[in-house]
Protein backbone atom coordinates (compact mmCIF):
# COMPACT_ATOMS: atom_id res chain seq x y z
CA UNK A 1 0.00 0.00 0.00
CA UNK A 2 1.13 3.44 -0.76
CA UNK A 3 0.05 6.27 1.07
CA UNK A 4 1.44 9.89 2.24
CA UNK A 5 0.79 11.73 5.46
CA UNK A 6 1.45 14.84 6.47
CA UNK A 7 2.08 15.80 9.74
CA UNK A 8 2.18 19.29 9.17
CA UNK A 9 1.28 20.91 5.75
CA UNK A 10 3.62 23.96 6.19
CA UNK A 11 5.00 24.24 2.33
CA UNK A 12 2.45 23.09 0.93
CA UNK A 13 0.31 26.54 0.01
CA UNK A 14 1.20 30.08 -0.22
CA UNK A 15 -1.79 30.62 2.23
CA UNK A 16 -1.63 31.50 6.14
CA UNK A 17 -3.41 32.41 8.89
CA UNK A 18 -3.92 36.74 7.86
CA UNK A 19 -3.22 37.49 11.08
CA UNK A 20 -0.04 35.79 10.63
CA UNK A 21 0.87 37.34 7.25
CA UNK A 22 0.41 40.94 8.57
CA UNK A 23 2.35 40.73 11.51
CA UNK A 24 5.29 40.25 8.63
CA UNK A 25 4.60 44.05 7.82
CA UNK A 26 6.85 46.59 9.13
CA UNK A 27 6.08 48.03 12.69
CA UNK A 28 2.86 45.35 12.95
CA UNK A 29 5.28 42.76 14.44
CA UNK A 30 6.64 45.54 17.01
CA UNK A 31 3.28 46.39 17.49
CA UNK A 32 2.11 43.30 18.32
CA UNK A 33 4.94 42.69 20.81
CA UNK A 34 4.16 45.88 22.52
CA UNK A 35 0.22 45.25 23.02
CA UNK A 36 1.04 41.83 24.16
CA UNK A 37 3.92 43.53 27.22
CA UNK A 38 0.09 45.64 28.35
CA UNK A 39 -1.69 44.20 31.04
CA UNK A 40 -3.96 41.32 29.93
CA UNK A 41 -1.70 41.15 26.57
CA UNK A 42 -0.30 38.22 26.99
CA UNK A 43 -3.38 35.85 27.43
CA UNK A 44 -4.80 38.47 23.71
CA UNK A 45 -1.53 36.63 22.49
CA UNK A 46 -1.97 33.20 23.56
CA UNK A 47 -5.45 33.26 22.02
CA UNK A 48 -5.13 34.80 19.28
CA UNK A 49 -2.20 32.77 18.77
CA UNK A 50 -4.53 29.39 19.41
CA UNK A 51 -7.15 30.27 16.90
CA UNK A 52 -4.97 31.14 14.10
CA UNK A 53 -3.24 27.42 14.88
CA UNK A 54 -6.42 25.71 15.14
CA UNK A 55 -9.36 25.30 13.51
CA UNK A 56 -11.62 24.77 16.53
CA UNK A 57 -8.98 26.81 19.30
CA UNK A 58 -11.86 25.93 21.73
CA UNK A 59 -11.25 22.23 21.19
CA UNK A 60 -7.28 23.29 22.32
CA UNK A 61 -6.22 20.88 25.57
CA UNK A 62 -5.37 23.93 28.39
CA UNK A 63 -1.59 22.57 28.91
CA UNK A 64 -1.15 23.41 25.06
CA UNK A 65 -2.16 27.13 25.96
CA UNK A 66 -0.63 27.32 28.96
CA UNK A 67 2.62 26.34 27.51
CA UNK A 68 2.35 28.48 25.26
CA UNK A 69 1.31 31.64 27.28
CA UNK A 70 4.48 31.04 29.37
CA UNK A 71 6.82 30.45 25.64
CA UNK A 72 5.53 34.39 25.14
CA UNK A 73 6.39 35.10 28.60
CA UNK A 74 10.12 34.20 28.31
CA UNK A 75 12.42 37.10 27.35
CA UNK A 76 12.95 37.59 23.83
CA UNK A 77 10.37 35.01 22.59
CA UNK A 78 8.18 37.43 21.00
CA UNK A 79 11.07 39.15 19.11
CA UNK A 80 12.45 35.87 17.67
CA UNK A 81 9.02 34.56 17.19
CA UNK A 82 8.91 37.88 14.52
CA UNK A 83 11.46 37.35 13.24
CA UNK A 84 11.17 34.30 12.07
CA UNK A 85 7.55 34.71 10.70
CA UNK A 86 9.36 37.40 8.67
CA UNK A 87 11.85 35.00 7.31
CA UNK A 88 9.12 32.36 6.20
CA UNK A 89 6.14 34.67 5.58
CA UNK A 90 5.34 37.95 3.62
CA UNK A 91 2.03 40.20 3.52
CA UNK A 92 0.83 37.59 0.72
CA UNK A 93 1.60 34.27 2.80
CA UNK A 94 4.19 31.77 2.87
CA UNK A 95 7.45 32.66 0.84
CA UNK A 96 8.53 28.99 -0.17
CA UNK A 97 6.00 26.22 -1.22
CA UNK A 98 7.00 23.47 -1.40
CA UNK A 99 3.74 21.47 -3.01
CA UNK A 100 5.39 20.67 -6.71
CA UNK A 101 8.22 18.76 -4.76
CA UNK A 102 5.57 16.01 -3.65
CA UNK A 103 6.36 13.74 -6.55
CA UNK A 104 9.80 13.46 -5.31
CA UNK A 105 8.76 11.85 -2.16
CA UNK A 106 9.57 8.26 -1.40
CA UNK A 107 6.43 6.91 0.82
CA UNK A 108 7.43 5.43 3.49
CA UNK A 109 10.44 7.80 4.45
CA UNK A 110 10.84 9.97 7.34
CA UNK A 111 12.65 12.97 6.16
CA UNK A 112 10.80 16.55 5.45
CA UNK A 113 10.65 18.22 1.88
CA UNK A 114 13.15 21.01 3.21
CA UNK A 115 15.81 18.56 4.62
CA UNK A 116 19.32 19.38 4.22
CA UNK A 117 21.24 16.69 1.76
CA UNK A 118 23.77 14.51 4.13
Amino acid sequence: MRTLTLVDSAGLGREVHPLLALDTLPMIGELAIMISRMPGGDVGRTSMSTAMLFAQPLRVPKEFFDEQHALGRRPGQLEASTAMARVLFDAHGQRDVLLDQLPTLTPGTATGLAAAPT
